[in-house]
């Protein structure tokens, strides 16, 4: 997915995938310089409050039910994240859904983040 000015930018387009504390900072200013929308981070779950915490907690919740059982559906997703104006998502806890949410954006890109651990001999 290449961006320029002809590319639609509206939506949400971007997930990160992978370990939280791999550079999700630097990347969620990164992909706020390049997109049209905010990032979504741990960072916002800080300051968010009760909004914040009651989507991830019933999210969580949704974990442990049935498909035909969970109580947030598609449209609470975007509604969560599209329609307050973000425009991608990196860092827990959005990481560990990203697969969850990545079905329900038509367009969007996974960026997997990973680190390589050195062991001193």
């Amino acid at each position: 997915m290449k961006l320029n000015s002809e590319t639609d930018q509206t939506g949400y387009l971007v997930i990160g995938a992978g370990l939280p504390r791999t550079g999700t900072s630097s990347t969620k200013v990164a992909l706020e310089e390049i997109l049209s929308g905010e990032c979504y981070h741990m960072s916002t779950v800080f300051r968010g409050g009760v909004e914040e915490t009651d989507h991830w907690n019933q999210a969580l919740e949704d974990l442990k039910r049935s498909p035909d059982k969970k109580v947030l559906n598609d449209q609470d997703w975007i509604n969560f994240l599209q329609g307050r104006g973000f425009s991608a998502g990196v860092d827990f806890p959005v990481s560990i859904f990203y697969k969850s949410v990545s079905f329900k954006f038509t367009t969007i890109l996974s960026l997997l983040f990973s680190y390589t651990m050195c062991v001193a001999a």
